[in-house]
């Protein structure tokens, strides 16, 4: 997609802000907003799409980590602690918010909620639409 848009091919994209980001430094494409529900510490300037008129619209990217689901609970309690101290580190926080991301801390169980619920709507979204997987 986003060599599409650069070629002009494509007019308009959702376009993930780690990914766009760099050419919208470069002058090489403008954003118009961004998809979650507050705005982008990446971009403060920059509206949301529910801000822009469309009420509670939110489609935001997310990147974590997963591990088997008969992976011990001390375990998976360590990696959680492990990660979010890596996080804190003010050069790999800086390095991440460069980039467009913005690094995020929770339990595991808010995190398999997070997994749920986008589960659900986009699963509902795409049954509404008729979209099946073959």
């Amino acid at each position: 997609m986003i060599t599409a848009q650069l070629a002009n091919e494509v007019q308009l994209s959702f376009t993930p802000i780690a990914v766009g980001m760099p050419h919208a430094k470069a002058g090489k494409l403008r954003v118009l907003a961004s998809g979650g529900l507050q705005r982008s510490v990446a971009l403060p300037d920059v509206p949301t799409i529910s801000e822009s008129g469309l009420p509670g619209f939110e489609v935001i990217g997310w990147w974590g980590m997963l591990a088997p689901s008969k992976t011990p609970r001390s375990i998976v309690s360590l990696l959680n602690q492990e990660v979010g101290a890596v996080l804190e580190i003010a050069e790999v926080r800086r390095n991440l918010l460069d980039q467009g991301m913005e690094p995020a801390v929770g339990t595991p169980e808010q995190f398999a909620a997070l997994i749920k619920s986008d589960m659900d709507k986009w699963g509902d979204i795409g049954k509404r639409l008729g979209i099946r997987l073959d």
